[in-house]
């Protein structure tokens, strides 16, 4: 597979009929599941029946030699199996001009087909089984895939949707969903930089700079100790509740629920959101503080299945690009080093320029003094040929 030049998949899905169990027509509620634990306990649907029909799937896999070409053998495989000219029209004829040729087939359903087991399927025979094996599927249907329903088509389930509870909404999941992943992602390039950074220091080739700590930081960390606490005192209420219940209650044995389990998860700690220290040491605090904040996303998505309403709690992780702001700035010494070594080479050049100027406008002085010497000699000798003229 993955030495061929070419992979061309062909897959037939034929359904020959639906089979619904008529008997399915009534909710029957379990009683004690409390509406957190629908999903849980009775799935997001049941299987009220199944589609009967067969499956056929072959992998074509080339190895090119000759004058063809990728794009060719594809059209030409694509022309086969999308049903022009016929099975075999036109490509069978030049099967052994595209290359070294395997086939692969697998199916569900249709009955025995002759040379299915077999390892000399050519582009042939394997058009013609494609073209008989809707016929085939016809009288000898096999269980191709499962028959979702909601319970909310069930008119019965409407009628009890008040006493057992009902689906969990995940509208507003999708969204915070896409997010969660955006911001792992974020985190995960994050634990990139700061490996890149430890070592680039460890190599002498970079410089660690302590990032400035503002006022927002502090700001931002009492808030966040704040929503810490709040949930904390929230989880201790709740775990003494669930204590005396569970004192009140004959049944221990019984299995708790999911939405009480949740409830009684304790908070976890925040970020300091103090600027981490401009060394080693302060890189692998970072390295930690980081994957636990990755641990607070993973645990918010587990946490967003059993309940979506989470969805609408934004403070359980810290945001990337504050994280960001609180690690120490790498200076690349190499490039400050190249950098600077240009500003004293230019620095060099400049004042050998500024020296040749000056050396330039000297002579220029001593030529005009030397003209103007010259000039005060011509005047005097005109003078002494004009009184010996006269």
């Amino acid at each position: 597979f993955y030495d061929s030049d070419v992979n061309f998949l062909v897959r037939l899905t034929v359904v020959a009929r639906h089979v619904l169990e008529p008997s399915l027509t009534e909710f029957a509620p379990i009683d004690g599941v409390a509406p957190a634990d629908f999903t849980r306990v009775y799935g997001d649907a049941f299987i009220s029946g199944f589609a009967e029909g067969g499956e056929f799937t072959a992998l074509v896999s080339v190895k090119l030699r000759g004058r063809a070409t990728a794009e060719d053998v594809r059209a030409r495989l694509a022309a086969m199996f999308n049903g022009a000219g016929g099975p075999g029209g036109g490509v069978a004829e030049s099967e052994d001009a595209l290359g070294e040729t395997t086939i692969a087939v697998a199916r569900t359903g249709g009955g025995d087909i002759v040379g299915t087991e077999r390892d000399d399927w050519t582009l042939t025979s394997l058009g013609q089984a494609v073209l008989a094996f809707p016929a085939r599927v016809i009288c000898g249907p096999v269980r191709i895939s499962a028959l979702l329903t909601e319970y909310t088509d069930l008119k019965s389930f409407h009628a009890l949707t008040s006493k057992t509870g009902g689906p969990l909404d995940y509208t507003s999941a999708g969204a915070c969903s896409s997010t969660l992943l955006d911001a792992y992602m974020d985190y995960k390039l994050i634990l990139h930089d700061i490996a890149q950074a430890a070592r680039a220091v460890s190599c002498g080739e970079g410089e660690l700079e302590l990032c400035s700590n503002t006022l927002q930081f502090a700001d931002a960390a009492r808030q966040a100790k704040r929503r810490y606490k709040e949930k904390m005192d929230a989880y201790s209420k709740q775990a003494r509740q669930t204590h005396c219940d569970d004192d009140d209650d004959d049944d221990a044995l019984s299995m708790p629920a999911a939405g009480a389990n949740r409830d009684c998860q304790p908070a976890m700690p925040p970020n300091e959101l103090v600027p981490y220290g401009a060394d080693v040491f302060g890189l692998d605090e970072a390295v930690r503080d980081c994957q636990l904040e990755m641990l607070k996303i993973s645990r918010k998505v587990a946490l967003l299945a059993a309940d979506p309403d989470i969805a609408l709690d934004t403070g359980r992780y810290l945001n990337p690009a504050i994280f960001r702001m609180l690690l120490p700035t790498v200076k690349n010494l190499a490039k400050e080093e190249a950098v600077k070594h240009a500003l004293e080479e230019a620095e060099t050049v400049a004042a050998a320029q500024i020296a040749a100027i000056e050396d330039l406008t000297s002579d220029l002085a001593q030529t005009r003094q030397k003209l103007g010497t010259a000039e005060s000699t011509l005047n005097q000798l005109k003078r002494v040929a004009c009184l010996f003229m006269s």
